[in-house]
């Protein structure tokens, strides 16, 4: 990653000579690091290919974006990203909102708020892409160790096949902080008890009122 943007970028365009390839960008940019991300999602699929066809025998380590892209406090565009003190505000509010009796049903409260967690995860557009996915989607997950603080922590990756039903798009992807997926799966196992319908299936949407059974909105 750091070769890739402090001296990778002065590579690009050019053959072995330096000279410049015809057809290639002759303005050089340092990457973004979502372009960075990207280019390591391609490689990781890369590397997916070489073990199903027995070409690779190990899986190739590759960063997650959240090893990464920094959070930045200082961001001064038109629609900021959340920061870490924003994202801990966020997400105490909604279990306090949780506990609090208001007469909701606490089971949609809980799937709203694993909905936020999930979409903060994946980064998927909520309306179209996110109250829209099925539990077809979900392709599987695996574990990858990262360093947390010096520590080695076990993290939950997901692989998911997102559709984007308003711009009629299909796209794959790794998506971190899997656990949660399978969390809010795990509940609606649990509810299924008392009421059958809410079993998740693949044709089903993943996020459904417990009380009604219809997806939310």
């Amino acid at each position: 990653i750091e070769w890739r943007r402090d001296e990778g970028w002065l590579s690009t365009g050019i053959d072995k000579k330096g000279n410049h390839i015809n057809g290639a960008n002759t303005k050089k940019v340092i990457p973004s690091e979502d372009t960075i991300f990207n280019e390591l999602q391609s490689i990781r699929k890369f590397g997916d290919y070489l073990i199903e066809n027995n070409l690779l025998n190990q899986r190739i380590k590759i960063p997650t974006r959240t090893s990464f892209v920094p959070a930045r406090d200082d961001d001064e565009s038109a629609s900021p990203p959340f920061t870490p003190s924003d994202y801990k505000k966020i997400t105490a509010a909604y279990r306090r909102w949780i506990k609090k009796n208001d007469g909701y049903d606490k089971r949609i409260k809980i799937v709203i708020y694993q909905f936020f967690l999930i979409s903060t995860s994946v980064g998927w557009r909520y309306t179209s892409e996110g109250l829209k996915m099925k539990w077809s989607g979900i392709k599987g997950f695996r574990d990858e160790i990262h360093k947390i603080k010096g520590e080695e922590v076990t993290c939950t990756i997901s692989k998911i096949k997102i559709r984007d039903t308003k711009r009629n798009k299909i796209r794959n992807g790794e998506f971190v902080n899997g656990h949660h997926i399978k969390e809010l799966k795990q509940m609606y196992e649990d509810w299924s008890h008392e009421n059958p319908n809410l079993k998740p299936k693949p044709d089903q949407p993943m996020f459904v009122d417990p009380k009604t059974g219809k997806q939310i909105s």
